[in-house]
């Protein structure tokens, strides 16, 4: 799942809502402003469910 990092919070939703894979959102925001949501973190709990931890950033971390 470490491949979701980086990617919008959108995509990652679709990804896993196309495989039947339960996740969790987890805002890691620390009073940054932007607009664009990134999933900064990807944890595979034992009942194979995922939390996503996000970010909002004004530039994307793969450019």
């Amino acid at each position: 799942m470490e491949h979701l990092i980086g990617r919008t919070l959108t995509d990652c939703q679709k990804e896993l809502e196309s495989k039947n894979i339960k996740y969790t959102v987890v805002s890691n925001n620390h009073n940054v402003n932007g607009d664009t949501v990134l999933v900064t973190n990807v944890k595979v709990l034992q009942d194979n469910s995922v939390i996503l931890t996000t970010g909002e950033f004004i530039f994307n971390l793969k450019d």
